[in-house]
């Protein structure tokens, strides 16, 4: 056999043995409204959530990546059906019904209560320490938060369509409070509410970002891998690093 032909079977041979995904890159849906932890600026994809995506799957373990970013209930949707691979968020039963989930936490953060700073109810809502305190009071959210939805089943809550609009209508006091997390209270000072609204002191629960792929994606089985890295990630301080860099 010629020398060429042996270099040709050595090439076909080599090329078989390549990961699947070596082709095409994992594509990522995200919020694209939902800074700091994925917004658009200046025509870019960033925040939080695309910094430790990259970190974790590009630099750590050689895997090429597409962020894309879509209002939040497409962005579901297309993960749902196939069309993106994966997303970072709240594995919430629904979720898990159509994706597999990391067993390591990508980001872990509490939650609070805030009301208008002018609430009348404003120094009994200071000594609620539980939800089940509010059962006689009224929320405020946004469609497609299905952390919020399974939080908040059993309470009255006004739905609206964009995150943003949740804060103003707390300070108008069409509700009396929402639940925010740190990213929450970035968002009322980005937004100018930092004098109008008061976050109040006793955390309400905790919240865990897991990374979901699709059940089909034929990215699904680097999940192992995935959990030792996002492990690595916090224990050497990386992804509280990337958070510094936002807050």
């Amino acid at each position: 056999m010629s020398t060429n032909k042996i270099l040709i079977m050595l090439i076909v041979l080599f090329s078989l043995t390549l990961p699947l995904y070596a082709a095409e890159p994992i594509k990522f849906a995200y919020y694209d409204n939902y800074a700091p932890r994925s917004f658009v600026k200046d025509g870019k994809l960033q925040g939080i959530l695309i910094d430790v995506v990259n970190e974790a799957l590009v630099n750590r373990m050689g895997i090429e990546v597409k962020h894309e970013g879509f209002p939040w209930a497409r962005a579901q949707a297309l993960v749902e059906k196939g069309s993106s691979d994966a997303f970072i968020t709240v594995p919430t039963t629904k979720r898990k019904t159509y994706t597999k989930v990391s067993k390591e936490p990508v980001l872990l953060f509490q939650t609070y209560l805030a009301t208008a700073s002018d609430n009348p109810k404003l120094s009994v809502l200071k000594t609620i320490t539980s939800l089940d305190q509010l059962k006689n009071y009224v929320f405020v959210d946004y469609y497609g938060n299905g952390f919020s939805k399974k939080l908040l089943k059993d309470m009255t809550v006004n739905w609206l369509p964009d995150y943003k609009a949740i804060y103003r209508f707390l300070v108008q006091k069409k509700a009396d409070v929402m639940i925010v997390s740190r990213k929450g209270i970035y968002s009322i000072e980005e937004l100018g509410f930092k004098n109008q609204i008061t976050v109040l002191p006793y955390p309400m629960t905790s919240v865990a970002f897991h990374l979901c792929i699709n059940n089909n994606s034929k990215y699904v089985n680097i999940l192992d891998k995935f959990d030792m890295v996002i492990k690595q990630m916090h224990d050497d301080g990386t992804i509280d690093k990337i958070i510094r860099n936002y807050y």
